[in-house]
């Protein structure tokens, strides 16, 4: 009798453990895919940042260059100017 109910609280124990064992596995594959999540989700606010920065850094050369065609122009009318000036007065 002493050996059935030795026999059934082992039972109960390996069951008992399997059971912990089962829900501790599917905790750490919880915790793992949380942290897959907030990896990807990082990865992707970083290229959008990474995008971002890119197109801010195309426009602003697109700007300057911008900027640079129409101070060229400019400079080019001022020199026109200069050499009409100098005509006029002679030298």
């Amino acid at each position: 009798m002493d050996r059935w109910i030795a026999a059934i609280d082992d039972l109960k124990r390996r069951k008992r453990s399997d059971r912990e064992e089962r829900e501790d596995t599917a905790a750490q594959e919880k915790v793992e895919l949380e942290m897959v999540r907030e990896s990807m989700k990082y990865y992707f606010v970083e290229k959008r940042i990474r995008e971002e920065c890119e197109s801010a850094e195309e426009s602003s050369k697109d700007e300057r260059e911008s900027n640079n065609d129409n101070n060229n122009e400019k400079l080019k009318g001022m020199g026109r100017m200069r050499k009409k000036k100098k005509k006029r007065q002679g030298k």
